[in-house]
């Protein structure tokens, strides 16, 4: 295993914080860390917050690149030392609605 440490930026709102994830972490690793990062930084805040309210509706991003896939790791995704990570708007895909189906010809 690779154990040195990649350390990243986050920018929740107007606030930036640095945190450090192993160089082999997978994206839901980082949420975990940003997640208790972002407990630790403010202490105003509820105690009954939905972080899986949060993630369903924000994605983090490096750029204009999204982590999208939780079980990908960050080296796919190209996050690399000092990277700034925002959070974006999450875009979903309406699965409820199927392909309507193909009109005939009479």
């Amino acid at each position: 295993k690779q154990w040195y440490q990649r350390r990243v930026r986050v920018r929740p709102g107007d606030n930036k914080m640095r945190i450090s994830v192993l160089h082999n972490a997978r994206v839901s690793d980082l949420q975990r860390i940003v997640t208790k990062a972002i407990k630790r930084s403010t202490p105003d805040l509820p105690k009954a917050y939905s972080w899986r309210s949060l993630w369903k509706r924000y994605n983090l991003s490096v750029g204009s690149i999204r982590l999208c896939d939780r079980n990908k790791m960050l080296i796919h995704y190209g996050v690399k030392n000092n990277d700034l990570l925002s959070f974006t708007k999450r875009v979903r895909v309406d699965r409820t609605r199927p392909n309507p189906p193909p009109q005939r010809r009479r």
